[in-house]
């Protein structure tokens, strides 16, 4: 027979065995757990980083229209027009510059600096429009639908004629805080006598050196669905700036959509 001390010492060890299966096992539930967990904080981290908006201002990285068939895009490439309407209830952290025109608090240094360096060179540009909420929006193209209406043109009509000239709610650029308006102090209409002027020459040259770019160029309608519009000028960030500006394309052919 084989001594107590010997059983003994082997029942200690498949015990002992035992006892580390069980460790072990304890060990892969914990961790599959903590997985599973881990697993959750991401995917409910990632849903949390998609961008909610609920008209309160947000300086969100991504933006995303949940009601357009887009991907979410970096803030300084959002795509706002007829064709993309800003999404419902976004609103940005505003920051004031020139003494009052408020634009995407991102923004303001790199406008503050465009327009101080431009008037180093001896220059006057000014800031004729900036942020616009799209309620103003909206009365200001009931103000052109009405002006249409005393000039006799017909309902439709008018309304379409408005949309010619003034971007319909939820459309402009200017809701995105992204957009500046900029005329020669000595030359202020809104039209493309504008270019003619060394502020806008000044601007369009060097524009892109702080991440901005002439939003609408000549030719590029067809593309924007805007008229050319010398004196709008847009943030995009330097990087897309840079390509847009050389190249000579619009931003909607940067970020390749029709």
């Amino acid at each position: 027979m084989v001594p107590m001390s010997k059983k003994k010492i082997i029942l200690f060890r498949r015990l002992l065995a035992a006892s580390i299966c069980v460790v072990i096992l304890l060990l892969l539930v914990l961790f599959s757990r903590w997985v599973v967990k881990s697993a959750r904080s991401y995917l409910a981290g990632a849903e949390n980083d998609i961008p909610h908006y609920n008209g309160q201002p947000v300086s969100a990285e991504i933006y995303l229209n949940a009601d357009l068939d887009r991907p979410a895009v970096p803030w300084n490439l959002m795509l706002v027009s007829e064709a993309y309407p800003l999404a419902d209830g976004y609103v940005p952290v505003l920051d004031t510059i020139s003494t009052r025109w408020e634009v995407d608090e991102r923004i303001a240094k790199d406008a503050e600096k465009m327009l101080s360096d431009c008037r180093a060179e001896g220059l006057n540009p000014i800031i004729c429009s900036a942020f616009r909420s799209v309620d103003k929006q909206g009365e200001l193209f009931a103000d052109h639908i009405d002006r249409n209406l005393a000039d006799g043109l017909a309902d439709e009509e008018a309304v379409r004629s408005a949309a010619d000239i003034v971007a319909v709610p939820g459309a402009s650029e200017h809701h995105t805080g992204l957009a500046l308006d900029i005329v020669s102090y000595d030359y202020q209409l809104l039209d493309e006598g504008q270019e003619e002027t060394p502020e806008n020459q000044w601007l369009r040259e060097h524009c892109a050196e702080y991440g901005f770019i002439l939003r609408y160029p000549p030719g590029k309608t067809e593309q924007t669905g805007i008229i050319y519009e010398p004196w709008h000028f847009r943030y995009v960030g330097a990087e897309a700036a840079a390509e847009i500006m050389e190249k000579g394309i619009t931003l909607e052919e940067y970020s390749n959509v029709d």
